[in-house]
């Protein structure tokens, strides 16, 4: 953004502590021959304020043929990101060989140094020709065990840790890079060398990393003179702890308020926090009333504020001075809102504001009586304009304030003064929500109870976002209050390459380790069993992985390598969190199942081994997870033939969503007369064929259409999960509660008579917020109380 990047004179890019010696370090750049390069800065980043909002950049001098470098000062101990511009008649980023921009790359400042990387690409120029990759693992030299995880670099590309520590960086371009692995929150020493990587070769890097020294370190940080007192201080930074997600999040940014701790008063104007810091650590961050980049402290000059603690080895109490939350000569703007009477009261309110785009929300301070306040000091000098709406829980884009949630709303707006402004708002209702809803009615047998061994479960929708960990425990306690006894999760990872194939998490897309476990740690507290129902993502290929595919030989070798370690990695995560169930499969999958058909009802060339990888996949996860394995399988079952040798799972999970009727308006009894003709003749022969227990896992939307299995837009039919949040409002598309509530209930009315069924779960629940929206979640629905009174009675509660 214009106004944002300045050329930084030849200084430190972060003020250091006065304790801490400084090393010179040479960046050097050697960048592809076309374009012709007019001038190459180096861009040192602020991950903490956001990558985009306020980098330090440093005009780099020609130093031979395509060759530029620059000498910077900089702290030793540093762990220094940043990337490369090149700029002239326009701005252009770096990007690696897989055409993705670069995020960052990172250095280890441990004295003076000569750092060499290798340019790949530009915005406007991609990389065509031959390439190399880097696998190894990150492992514990004190135990040698491995480290999940953990963040590692090579070439401007960058993975995240599996389970057993390995990681794979394919697609760098041929010659030397710097390997980097840093730990989330420090706890590991920084490793760093140099890894060389050939043409079409693997470069193998087993790196040995040893834990650091915990120390406690006492933050007391004093507001500045004249402001409110009492509100709510955060401290946000770059470890995991402080809010940062390593994610890149609406805005450019990568830390979410709720996401960061709020640091306790010890006078009016004076607060304290201490946190268990690992020694080494690089830790940057800064006091704000909002999150990195709103309402953030900054200089008495007016430049954004990010400190910089190279954590001792020892205790250590730092004590900072905040100058001021204000930038430039706009006075604050002080938002109050009134909600509506059926707002839950576990809600949080948050405002969204819009600059640039739409920026990460942040949660408002309760006046009670349905009202909120929110002070806004700045940045504001950099606008004239400022746009804002409201949501519940973060959900902003979900459940917004119903007058701004258009796709393309750009909010309400104010124009920014040198005056103070008060601006007060009226919410007249929440979009997809309304506690006004008529009673529902449930028509049911005498119910005996099964038993507690009974799966009656609510499965989260895949669909994660780091704005949903604060709410993960209120959506649980929502779950068990349902009578239910298991929460089944929906960890992903995604496609980032189709050719070869890569599977890995990406954080912002993906729950990363210490995300997931946390969630889980919340059910196991509510009481609720847990299951891991790993899935794979394919959003961020331009069309789905079987569409872009060349599936030889080898690309089939390379996905079944990086599928085991997705599976090993989700039975390491379901033995550590002592989950109950893991469960594999799904329709993920489908076209590497022996005889696997592709979506277009193609033969997928899966090799002629697939059903021994599949039996020998299920044997090393059984070595690392001694839990119950399951199989999902989607019904109507594909044109994949089902697999060989199911006895060899615990137990079967159905995702059912067939079509029950195709009377627009059906009766309930018509539903379950639907739903048991189903059940017998479909899916009662697979469960005689395979022995084993099966759970059925009832996926319809409270959309209009969903029991015919047609929700019609445009005269096509739309694909259940299209309508999960996040998702566009598609006025087609209309919101029926009832149908849903008919369909759970006709179907629990069918299974109860048939007790070779063993469980029933509720697929695409929204953890962070109750929707009434058209999506297969349940929170909030009348469906939810067709649960409520099925589940206790089933298991006997």
């Amino acid at each position: 953004m214009p106004g944002f990047q300045k050329e930084t004179p030849v200084e430190p890019p972060v003020q250091p502590d006065a304790k801490s010696a400084l090393g010179a370090i040479t960046f050097r750049a050697h960048v592809p021959a076309n374009p012709a390069v007019e001038t190459i800065t180096l861009e040192i980043l602020d991950e903490v304020t956001g990558l985009a909002l306020n980098p330090k950049r440093y005009e780099m001098a020609p130093s031979g043929e395509n060759q530029f470098e620059i000498n910077i000062p900089i702290a030793l101990g540093s762990l220094v990101k940043y990337r490369y511009i090149r700029t002239g008649e326009r701005t252009a980023v770096e990007y690696t060989t897989g055409g993705q921009q670069i995020r960052y790359r990172m250095f280890q400042v441990s004295g003076p140094s000569v750092v060499e990387d290798i340019i790949a690409g530009w915005t406007d120029a991609h990389y065509a020709g031959p390439t190399g990759r880097i696998t190894g693992q990150v492992i514990d030299a004190a135990t040698n065990t491995p480290i999940p995880s953990a963040l590692v670099t090579a070439g401007g590309s960058q993975a995240f840790t599996a389970s057993d520590g390995s990681f794979l960086l394919e697609g760098l371009i041929p010659g030397t890079h710097n390997l980097v692995a840093a730990s989330l929150d420090g706890l590991f020493k920084t490793f760093q060398q140099g890894a060389v990587v050939a043409e079409n070769a693997t470069t193998p890097a087993p790196l040995f990393v040893e834990m650091a020294k915990l120390v406690k370190v006492t933050f007391v940080a004093q507001i500045p003179a004249g402001e409110v007192k009492g509100l709510p201080l955060r401290l946000v930074g770059s470890s995991y702890a402080l809010g940062n997600t390593f994610a890149d999040l609406d805005g450019g940014m990568s830390v979410i308020a709720s996401r960061a701790p709020i640091m306790p008063t010890i006078a009016e104007d004076i607060y304290s926090l201490t946190l268990e810091l690992p020694a080494g650590l690089d830790l940057r961050y800064k006091y704000t009333l909002g999150d990195g980049f709103w309402n953030s402290e900054h200089y008495t000059d007016g430049a954004f504020r990010t400190r910089q603690l190279i954590v001792p080895d020892a205790d250590l109490t730092v004590t900072d001075i905040i100058e001021s939350w204000k930038i430039g000569t706009f006075a604050p703007v002080t938002f109050t809102v009134t909600v509506p009477q059926d707002t839950l009261p576990e809600d949080i309110v948050s405002i969204q504001f819009n600059p640039f785009g739409w920026t990460a929300p942040i949660p408002m301070w309760p006046l009670g009586n349905n009202q909120w306040l929110y002070v806004l000091n700045g940045p504001l000098d950099f606008f004239s304009e400022l746009k804002y709406r409201y949501c519940r829980n973060d959900q902003c884009g979900v459940a917004d304030d119903s007058s701004t949630h258009d796709l393309s709303t750009q909010g309400k707006a104010i124009t920014l003064t040198v005056e103070g402004q008060n601006v007060q708002d009226t919410i007249n209702s929440w979009a997809n929500w309304s506690s006004f809803t008529n009673s529902t009615t449930i028509i049911a047998p005498e119910i005996t109870a099964v038993g507690p061994d009974f799966v009656a479960g609510v499965e989260l929708n895949p669909n994660y976002n780091p704005v949903w960990q604060p709410y993960f425990a209120n959506g649980l306690q929502n779950i068990k209050s349902l009578g239910a006894n298991w929460a089944i999760f929906t960890p992903t990872w995604s496609y980032t390459r189709a050719n070869p194939p890569v599977m890995e998490p990406v954080a912002g897309r993906d729950a990363l380790w210490t995300d997931i476990t946390a969630a889980i740690q919340s059910a196991n507290q509510a009481g609720l069993h847990s299951a891991i129902f790993p899935r794979i993502q394919a959003d961020m290929l331009a069309n789905d992985i079987w569409t872009e595919a060349n599936p030889d030989a080898g690309w089939w070798e390379t996905w079944f390598s990086s599928y085991r370690t997705f599976a090993l990695h989700h039975a390491d995560l379901a033995a550590q969190t002592q989950a109950s169930m893991l469960i594999l499969g799904g329709p993920d999958i489908t076209p590497a199942l022996p005889d696997g058909m592709l979506p277009n009802v193609e033969p997928s060339g899966v090799p002629e081994d697939a059903g021994e990888r599949w039996q020998n996949l299920v044997t090393e996860v059984r070595g690392r997870y001694t839990g119950q394995i399951a199989w999902a399988l989607p019904y109507p079952f594909p044109a994949t033939p089902l697999p060989e040798d199911l006895d060899q799972f615990d137990a079967l999970y159905i995702v059912f969503n067939a079509r029950l009727t195709e009377n627009n308006d059906p009766t309930e009894a018509e539903l379950q007369e639907s739903f048991a003709a189903l059940l017998d003749a479909n899916v009662l022969p697979v469960v005689e064929e395979s022995g084993i227990p099966v759970i059925l896992a009832l996926d319809y939307p409270s959309a209009n259409g969903a029991a015919s299995g047609c929700v019609q837009i445009s005269d096509q039919c739309l694909p259940f999960d299209l309508l999960n949040q996040p998702t566009p409002d598609l006025p087609e598309v209309q919101v029926d509660l009832q149908e849903q509530a008919d369909i759970y209930n006709a179907a629990f009315n069918a299974m109860i008579t048939r007790p070779w069924i063993n469980g029933v779960v509720s697929v695409g629940y929204y953890p962070p917020a109750a929707l009434q929206d058209t999506s297969a979640s349940i929170h909030g629905k009348p469906a939810a109380d067709v649960l409520w009174y099925w589940f206790p009675k089933i298991i006997g509660q």
